[in-house]
């Protein structure tokens, strides 16, 4: 009966910083982060409009975070970052809890849902950690939202009939 709109987030990797000589030519900090989830963002309520969808599931495929302590958190591997954990950490909080907020007070959604796995090769742990704390937030900003952080690293969820199976596809 009611549609569903499914976004997916993966790799946003907040704290990475792209080198002038990388082969990519784009900037990235958190301006540019928050620009593209509020894009994302504004793209899901037109969709919820046309599509007259009450539903919205949002997945996130792991690695929020670029790193600890510029490494992966499987260590060995050196990352260039802009942050440093502390404020990594605070920012992935602060532009989610943003967008969980504009999808709370679009008025288009009855259902919102938030399925993270348990971390990535990159965030592993930590990540896990932060879509913890993020768990806490969102249920002070919206009790109705349901979410689930996986504690494995695959797992599923099941939306009407579908089920879905998610992972990060390298684990911590």
């Amino acid at each position: 009966s009611d549609s569903t709109i499914m976004v997916y987030l993966s790799d946003m990797h907040i704290g990475a910083d792209v080198s002038d000589y990388s082969i990519y030519k784009n900037r990235f900090n958190m301006e540019v982060a928050r620009e593209r989830l509020l894009k994302i963002a504004m793209r899901t309520v037109e969709l919820a409009q046309l599509t007259k969808s009450t539903n919205l599931v949002v997945c996130n495929l792991g690695d929020c975070l670029d790193g600890f302590n510029a490494e992966t958190t499987r260590g060995g591997h050196k990352l260039p970052q802009n942050m440093n954990n502390k404020d990594q950490y605070k920012n992935y909080i602060q532009m989610m809890v943003e967008f969980f907020g504009t999808m709370s007070e679009c008025g288009m959604f009855q259902n919102i849902s938030f399925y993270s796995v348990d971390g990535g090769n990159h965030d592993g742990d930590v990540g896990y950690m932060a879509n913890k704390s993020l768990e806490g937030c969102l249920a002070v900003l919206n009790p109705n939202i349901n979410v689930r952080v996986f504690d494995k690293y695959i797992e599923h969820f099941t939306v009407g009939d579908n089920t879905f199976v998610m992972c990060h596809g390298k684990d911590a």
